[in-house]
């Protein structure tokens, strides 16, 4: 069976490079991945934060969520 995860990122373009557009999809796609399988999801600053707690802890405290 094949499944898909999917990241959006909507962004203006006078304000982020190409880089930042790929960087925030690629985060909208791993939260998704997280979620479960054939989910899609759209960039908020939010993951950021959810990234960053992941990195300092190893995995995502429950306050991460």
């Amino acid at each position: 069976m094949t499944s898909l995860s999917s990241g959006i990122a909507l962004v203006h373009s006078d304000e982020h490079n190409a880089d930042d557009l790929l960087k925030f999809a690629d985060t909208a796609m791993y939260q998704a991945k997280k979620e479960g399988s054939n989910t899609t999801r759209f960039y908020q600053e939010q993951m950021e934060h959810w990234i960053k707690k992941t990195a300092l802890y190893g995995k995502c405290p429950s306050q991460c969520g």
